[in-house]
């Protein structure tokens, strides 16, 4: 599998995707890792570190998300980062849905190749809205065990 880790772009974010430990077993079985020119920095984690842990550094946010089957990263992707998205990726970040604006949660699902999303890596979740007469729709999340 190929798994992105991208620079994070939300203001006074610092953490990274995955750590230079992390990296190194996740290669150790097999897995590709791509990481982003300079993503680790605001975690004190340099390129070095990441390319001795096995992964390769790339020098464009595109490719971070374009490539990769599994993109990792702390903070929910902006809608600019979900058009880059390849059909079929899986995000694991944390993404907050409950709170999201719907216009937002429903560009996740991509139709055929749809976006897969694992909620802040404990429960692959998928997104619906409940069909309520409430003026405020309410979101439903409902784990893998749930289907």
């Amino acid at each position: 599998m190929i798994i992105g880790v991208p620079r994070e772009t939300h203001r006074h974010e610092h953490r990274v995707g995955l750590v230079p430990l992390a990296v190194a077993r996740l290669v150790q079985q097999g897995h590709t890792i791509l990481i982003e020119k300079d993503a680790g920095l605001g975690a004190h984690f340099f390129d070095h570190d990441f390319q001795k842990a096995g992964a390769q550094i790339v020098h464009s946010s595109e490719e971070a998300y374009k490539r990769p089957d599994l993109v990792c990263q702390i903070g929910a992707l902006t809608t600019d980062e979900l058009d880059l998205l390849k059909p079929g990726s899986t995000i694991c970040a944390f993404h907050h849905l409950a709170v999201q604006r719907r216009e937002y949660v429903e560009r996740l699902p991509a139709g055929e190749g749809q976006v897969n999303v694992t909620a802040a890596g404990i429960a692959e979740v998928k997104v619906r809205w409940a069909d309520t007469r409430d003026v405020n729709n309410k979101l439903e999340l409902v784990t893998r065990s749930q289907l």
